[in-house]
């Protein structure tokens, strides 16, 4: 029996003939009622499908604290600074930033909005913020310094100062997935399937979108890189769509996004032949997204690349793109690192937690940091190696 995302899918081809798969993720992950983030429990966290630098150490959020903390000292110091969050999971790289932040001169100048479209997963942030000695604006044209609340994208005020983040947001943005084939890229589109073969499967046709062969005569093969026949790849025009968003929201202040991915020559060299699209389920990663949709991720690699490109098209200076684990690294103190006389099971579950977010191997490698500003000259930040705390 067909699932409910399923009947919605399977109907919107009916009546439209196949779509393309980046409308198939966008259905897959977002559909309002049916969607993987939008609908059930949710997906993060050891219980569910994948695990997030904030869920395994409270210390990432203290760092990204830190770290938002010399960006206000960058700002001259303003009496109201405005954090956006996207994405922003269960909340706990929230409860983190704001137990450091609270600690400190910004407890009363910052507004914290979260953009978050789940139900659910607002319930569990509200959980997770609950007791902070900050108010809960009702909504953000009415926030004041020393508040937070949620806000949808578009209903964010204009014109403010402060600093964007995001963690593991872009890379599950929808693609639009291609093919390189006979010396030219197509798209991959998603069809009806058959009783055998499940109930869809993959079609390929024309380009859907006529940005599409612009981006890639600028981004991927006007960077020198050719692609091989055959070759798979993702294009994410929504992560530039997010950006210019992001243009309209911010006056001053930065841009800090933390996800994984590679600079252009990497993302689309011939060892990632078949593209960099890959699902979770419990923890355990496929490569077969029309299986089981609504039951596990989708994400594909970001090209930082890119992102750097239409941030300098923007009028936005890059500051610079270092992996997690140099990030967190110079951030780090003596105290952090500290145990008591003995190691208790507490302090060892911290040092292991931190392990796991730090080391090269996992996610101090994979992962990586960039930061990007916008009506600011060039500035030296501790996260990014400068040594003038």
């Amino acid at each position: 029996m067909s699932s409910p995302l399923q009947q919605a899918i399977g109907d919107r081809i009916r009546a439209e003939g196949p779509i393309p798969f980046r409308d198939y993720m966008e259905l897959a992950l977002y559909h309002p009622r049916h969607g993987y983030y939008t609908a059930g429990d949710p997906p993060m966290g050891r219980r569910g499908d994948f695990i997030t630098a904030p869920e395994i150490s409270p210390l990432f959020g203290r760092v990204i604290g830190r770290q938002l903390t010399e960006m206000w000292e960058h700002l001259k110091r303003p009496d109201r600074f405005d954090i956006i969050e996207f994405g922003p999971g269960r909340g706990l790289l929230a409860k983190a930033v704001l137990e450091a932040l609270t600690a400190g001169p910004l407890a009363d100048r910052l507004v914290y909005h979260l953009v978050e479209i789940s139900p659910t997963l607002r319930a569990h942030q509200r959980e997770s913020l609950a007791g902070l000695p900050l108010t809960v604006y009702p909504d953000p044209a009415e926030a004041i310094p020393g508040s937070y609340g949620w806000s949808a994208a578009k209903a964010l005020p204009c014109g403010l100062t402060g600093v964007v983040l995001s963690n593991e947001f872009l890379d599950a943005l929808p693609v639009h997935r291609l093919i390189h084939k006979d010396g030219r890229p197509w798209e991959l589109y998603v069809a009806k399937g058959t009783a055998h073969a499940g109930p869809f499967c993959w079609h390929y046709g024309p380009l859907s979108d006529p940005c599409l062969e612009d981006w890639i005569a600028r981004h991927i093969t006007g960077k020198g890189v050719t692609l091989e026949e055959g070759q798979l790849f993702e294009v994410n025009l929504a992560a530039a769509d997010w950006m210019k968003a992001v243009d309209r929201l911010l006056t001053r202040g930065f841009v800090l996004t933390v996800d994984y991915g590679h600079p252009v020559e990497k993302l689309y060299s011939p060892e990632r032949y078949e593209g960099t699209l890959v699902c979770y389920r419990r923890h355990r990663a496929d490569a077969d997204p029309l299986e089981d949709v609504g039951e596990k991720d989708m994400t594909a690699h970001l090209d930082f690349t890119s992102l750097q490109s239409v941030a300098s098209e923007l009028g936005w200076q890059n500051l610079g793109l270092i992996s997690q684990m140099w990030f967190l690294a110079h951030w780090l103190r003596p105290e952090d690192l500290l145990t008591g006389p003995a190691m208790t099971v507490e302090d060892f579950r911290r040092h292991q937690a931190l392990k796991k977010v730090l080391l090269p191997g996992g996610m101090g490698e994979i992962f990586k940091v960039l930061i990007q500003s916008k009506g600011l000259p060039p500035l030296p930040l501790t996260g990014l190696g400068a040594t003038n705390r």
